[in-house]
């Protein structure tokens, strides 16, 4: 079990396990019914997909994967306990209640005739027991975090257009943060951005496009990237083809050339807050960055804040959701940078 946790493949699978999902996730032609998966958004498809990873890569590790099985038949007690204790170890509780509430919905899809009631008895134990991280000493100025992106490109453009790729992938992870830092969208969001598709330059604009099908809300999200990464962006597109060799149009690219995954670019974003700020903010503690930093600079504006995290109950942010309002929300939020971010460019060495 010396091997780092992992989210074992799809093409790594039983093949039971992969027919049963491909059927699932196969859509309907005309007359014809799709699959029970079909109607799953796609990020959320590649969600369950990936926590039912996480316990053939356990079963994998332990010695207990066999890939003659039946559809789901490593979803049983003898196998989740110890997997739920290894879970339990390394995850929060509410990480954790998630994760096995996923791996029975998708255990359900894969096998729907096979009786898992044993298992939401489990999962329904586990939501009793889950208790929220407190996040007000986890929560710094979102400013903080653009600057702390901002700093980390600085500090390695040169090296990373002289050919460095160690230097590349961490200009690019310093783009993360600042991006997100300005645009605290989802982490499946981000880590699935892909050029000419969820990122966009239109009209010499860089911006972040989310059809509906892609975001929790079920709304369409669009939002403008402020123009001061646009130069950044723009030097990054040159790292990843010349230094990383792009194989894919996925925005973040790794060692190789291939796209990160959902854990990679986490990993990177809490490396890179970790190196520059002491501690490491996980991406789903922007939002609530933003949060506290319209609160504190704009308390009477608070829509800004809600429009910015496209909230669909107005009542998280304690602010009324105005449909039409998104652009609108994130040029405001970008103001309450604005000011913070001249003084960082005025001696960036961005240039050329």
């Amino acid at each position: 079990m010396d091997r780092p946790v992992r989210s074992l493949p799809p093409n790594l699978w039983p093949e039971a396990d992969r027919r049963a999902w491909q059927g699932a996730c196969r859509p309907g032609e005309r007359l014809a019914r799709g699959g029970c998966a079909s109607q799953l958004k796609p990020i959320t498809r590649a969600d369950l997909a990936r926590r039912y990873g996480y316990l053939l890569d356990f079963c994998e590790r332990t010695g207990g994967l066999d890939l003659a099985a039946p559809a789901a038949a490593h979803v049983r007690p003898d196998i989740l306990d110890p997997f739920l204790e290894e879970l339990r170890a390394r995850v929060s509780s509410v990480t954790c209640h998630g994760t096995i509430y996923k791996i029975r919905r998708f255990a359900v899809i894969l096998a729907p005739t096979t009786d898992f009631g044993w298992l939401r008895e489990i999962e329904r134990d586990l939501d009793l027991e889950k208790v929220p991280h407190p996040k007000h000493d986890r929560i710094v100025n979102a400013r903080l975090l653009v600057e702390a992106g901002l700093t980390r490109m600085q500090e390695n453009q040169a090296t990373a257009r002289a050919g460095s790729v160690n230097a590349a992938t961490r200009y690019r992870d310093g783009l993360m943060v600042a991006l997100l830092g300005c645009c605290p969208i989802r982490l499946k969001n981000l880590a699935s951005l892909s050029l000419g598709r969820q990122i966009r330059d239109i009209d010499g604009a860089w911006r972040i496009v989310l059809p509906a099908s892609e975001t929790k809300t079920n709304r369409h999200d669009e939002r403008p990237v402020p123009a001061f990464l646009a130069p950044r962006i723009a030097t990054w597109l040159e790292l990843r083809e010349t230094v990383l060799n792009a194989t894919s149009p996925g925005f973040w690219i790794g060692r190789g050339g291939a796209p990160l995954s959902y854990l990679g670019v986490e990993g990177a974003i809490a490396r890179t807050t970790r190196a520059s700020l002491g501690r490491a903010i996980y991406p789903h503690l922007f939002r609530d960055c933003a949060v506290q930093l319209v609160a504190s600079e704009a308390g009477e504006r608070m829509g800004i804040a809600s429009a910015t995290l496209q909230h669909a109950d107005p009542k998280i942010t304690e602010a009324h959701y105005n449909k039409g309002a998104m652009v609108e929300a994130a040029r405001a939020y970008e103001c309450l940078l604005g000011g913070f971010v001249v003084s960082i460019e005025d001696g960036d060495g961005e240039g050329d």
